[in-house]
């Protein structure tokens, strides 16, 4: 049986950090293939199925797959759902790391400053997206109703591993 890992996000804790460490598809040892996703969520189904296939049928010996992918925390559910369904034979994982509501709006603010935007703190607190996007038990909880069969491992975001490899141990 596969053993699947999804390394879901939430932004601002380290995803980018692992997936430059891996690069994009990676067999890191003969059973352990890692894959970025950085896709659309329309666009996530089909590239899964097809490398899954792909693994299945020509490199039967790995046994680990990784995916990561930096937004998925925030897809829509329907993509846990079809992810539950296609792995249904295999152990599935789900890996989340959580900041503290307020260091994650400070990482997310300070990024929109690195990139050139001009907006005041206050402002940025009050976007709608950032308000929405701040209660994440819920969300958690609703992914978790999608994919029933799968581990959950919630850690957080400053245990963080330095070796990019133990992030999923």
């Amino acid at each position: 049986m596969k053993e699947i890992y999804f390394h879901i996000g939430t932004p601002k804790t380290g995803t980018s950090a692992i997936q430059s460490a891996f690069k994009e598809d990676y067999f890191f040892e003969p059973d352990l293939y890692f894959k970025y996703l950085g896709l659309k969520p329309d666009q996530l189904k089909e590239q899964l199925k097809d490398i899954y296939d792909d693994i299945k049928y020509r490199h039967p010996q790995v046994r680990k797959l990784i995916f990561s992918c930096t937004d998925m925390f925030f897809y829509p559910l329907e993509v846990f759902s079809y992810v539950s369904e296609l792995f249904s034979d295999a152990n599935l994982n789900i890996i989340c790391y959580l900041r503290s509501q307020d260091t994650y709006l400070e990482a997310l603010y300070s990024t929109r400053i690195l990139q050139g935007e001009s907006i005041e703190f206050d402002e940025h607190i009050l976007t709608e997206q950032n308000l929405r996007s701040l209660d994440w038990n819920s969300r958690l909880l609703r992914i978790q109703s999608k994919i029933p069969i799968a581990n959950f491992i919630i850690r957080p975001y400053n245990t963080m591993y330095s070796t990019p490899l133990k992030f999923y141990k």
